[in-house]
Parts: C-alpha cells; sequence; structure tokens
C-alpha cells in the first residue's frame, strides 16, 4: 500500500492541470453559521503559485471575514492565511478538497492518521516532510 502511495506522489502530466490556479484572484467566501440563515460573505485577494516542482498549489489571500467572536456576536476580522488543498485524480481531475489556514501535523490529526494507515509512522512521515524539504531546496539551488 505504501508503495502505490508513494508512486501516486510522483510528479506527473496530471499536474500540468495545477497550472490553471496560479495567478492573482478575487475571492468571496459564503458560510452560514445556521440552516436557513443568510450566509456570511466574506471577500479577499489571492495569489497562487506551484511549490514542490509543480506537486502542489499555495495559495495566499488576505481579506476580511465576519467570524463570532468570545461572546458569539459576529464581528468583521482581517485575515491573513495560506494554504488550500487540491489534489489530482489518475486521470487528471483537479479537486479543491478544503481551505486549510492552519494545517496540522499533530500526530492524532486526520493527515498523520492516513500516512498510519497506510503504514508510516508518524515519526517516519516527519523525517520524509523534512527530506523532502532539504531536496526541495537542493533542486532549487541546481
Amino acid at each position: 500500500m505504501m508503495k502505490n502511495w508513494e508512486e501516486s506522489m510522483k510528479l506527473n502530466e496530471h499536474h500540468n492541470r495545477l497550472k490553471m490556479f496560479v495567478g492573482e484572484w478575487d475571492v468571496v467566501t459564503k458560510h452560514w453559521m445556521q440552516p436557513g440563515a443568510e450566509p456570511n460573505v466574506s471577500k479577499a485577494e489571492s495569489e497562487c503559485d506551484l511549490i514542490f516542482n509543480g506537486r502542489y498549489v499555495r495559495q495566499t489571500y488576505e481579506g476580511v471575514i465576519e467570524m463570532p467572536d468570545a461572546s458569539g456576536k459576529m464581528v468583521k476580522q482581517n485575515f491573513k492565511g495560506e494554504s488550500m488543498d487540491f489534489r489530482v485524480t489518475e486521470k487528471g481531475k483537479v479537486y479543491l478538497l478544503e481551505p486549510n489556514p492552519n494545517p496540522d501535523l499533530a500526530f492524532d490529526e486526520d493527515f498523520c492518521e492516513s500516512a498510519k494507515a497506510g503504514g508510516l509512522s508518524y515519526e517516519k512521515l516527519i523525517q520524509k516532510i523534512i527530506n523532502l524539504g532539504r531536496r526541495y531546496i537542493r533542486e532549487r539551488a541546481s
């Protein structure tokens, strides 16, 4: 199973489809705090580029978002974030999974649990991420 996962992570022609996200974007997000309620609408500016030799899209965004404060009252807050989860299928279809402003590598979070299910321990996963980062830096330098 781990071999299949590693194989699926290799750069291939389908990653070229991620190029359509590169550039500057105006973003409008709607979210509903309760069923049937009017949506809260947030606007932001976004910029996308490719990282790790075109394997991933990095999206940075900045704007104002309306969120509940500690008392539950809706207030406007300045927001600046990074990271959107995209996946490319074997047939080249691109899916936006979720905006992910707080990627979490805690051992009991989804990403690490998925690696564990694939036979990769938490320690080995973290080491693999570090090694990929080092390799990326070496490749950029050459």
